[in-house]
């Protein structure tokens, strides 16, 4: 968490052009960042054995958040529609189950990619404003749809789980941050945003029914502008 709050210091302090901002009205921007946390929790049914469950603690490496908004400007609330996508690489898991196929209990490496495309409604509240300066906080609710590629124990082994073909899932997530108005119409925002995917349904090693949840860190710098 230290590192969302440096970043998030870092980058709204180059925000520094005083200007009026319009109060109202619709707006569309967009946003790109870096998802630096990642995890999804799986449990493969069976596990090793027949009537036994097998659970992998999936960690990811930092990988690329970008987002597509549109919405309304109430004067401290707004209503936006996102349109986002999280890509990263599979790092490494801890088991607590094995299998011939050389997944061992403990941790051990991973290859492959997640891809998380998700359609959400947000409410976004102004906490406090000083000058062209906005704190701002919110949630939103929506689809997501989870794409694992190739997820394999490294140096060639077996592949554990390859579902591209996953049906949209019920998804939620906290959103923070500051926004720095430069013109009547145009402004910039950092944005801290916390994604949460449950009850994943996928398909896995040898034919194992997975189902998992995805939980994201991301810090996003962005634009938007007002019409």
């Amino acid at each position: 968490m230290r590192c969302f709050l440096v970043a998030a210091a870092i980058s709204s302090a180059a925000l520094v052009f005083p200007v009026a901002a319009q109060e109202k009205g619709i707006y569309f921007g967009g946003e790109l960042g870096l998802a630096v946390s990642t995890q999804m929790d799986m449990t493969f049914t069976p596990g090793g054995t027949a009537g036994t469950v097998g659970r992998l603690e999936v960690d990811h490496k930092p990988g690329f958040n970008g987002a597509l908004l549109v919405g309304y400007d109430f004067g401290r609330l707004r209503v936006e529609a996102e349109a986002s996508r999280l890509d990263v690489g599979i790092d490494d898991a801890g088991s607590d189950w094995s299998h011939s196929s050389g997944l061992v209990v403990g941790d051990q490496g991973l290859d492959g990619d997640v891809v998380a495309s998700t359609m959400l409604l947000n409410l976004v509240f102004d906490l406090h404003r000083r000058g062209d300066y906005a704190f701002f906080a919110g949630g939103g609710a929506g689809k997501s749809r989870i794409k694992v590629s190739g997820m394999a124990l490294e140096q060639g082994g077996a592949v554990l789980l390859d579902d591209r073909d996953a049906d949209r899932r019920s998804s939620w997530q906290l959103i923070g941050g500051i926004r720095r108005s430069f013109s009547d119409n145009v402004e910039g925002h950092v944005r801290y945003r916390y994604l949460r995917v449950d009850d994943i349904q996928m398909t896995g090693l040898s034919g194992r029914a997975v189902d998992a949840r995805l939980a994201s860190h991301s810090l996003s710098v962005g634009v938007t502008y007002r019409f």
